[in-house]
C-alpha cells in the first residue's frame, strides 16, 4: 500500500469509532485488514461513485479527475484533498 493510502486507511478506521466512513475502492474484494466501523462501498464506475457520493458529508481524496469538478462541486460535498505527498514522489523510482 502507499504512503498516501495507509495514510486514508488510519485516517478513516480512526474516525469510524465516531463517524460514518465508508472507503470507495473499485475493487472491493482485494481489501484486507480491520477497519474499525469503516465499511466498503464499490466505486467501479463514474455511476458508481456519484450514487455513493450522494449519501457523503465530505470526500477525502488525493484529487479528483478535471471532468469530475463540476459534479463534485455541485454535489455539495465538502472536499478535502490530501496533498501531504505528492504523488510524483510515490512513483520516484
Amino acid at each position: 500500500m502507499s504512503a498516501p493510502a495507509l495514510r486514508r486507511y488510519e485516517i478513516g478506521r480512526a474516525l469510524s469509532d465516531d463517524f460514518d466512513v465508508a472507503f470507495g475502492l473499485a475493487d472491493p474484494s482485494r481489501a484486507h485488514g480491520a477497519l474499525g466501523g469503516a465499511r466498503i462501498v464499490e466505486n467501479r464506475n463514474r455511476k458508481q461513485f456519484f450514487r455513493n457520493l450522494k449519501s457523503c458529508d465530505f470526500l477525502y481524496t488525493l484529487g479528483v479527475q478535471p471532468r469530475e469538478y463540476n459534479a463534485v462541486a455541485r454535489s455539495g460535498v465538502n472536499l478535502i484533498l490530501d496533498y501531504y505527498t505528492p504523488r510524483p514522489f510515490e512513483t520516484l523510482e
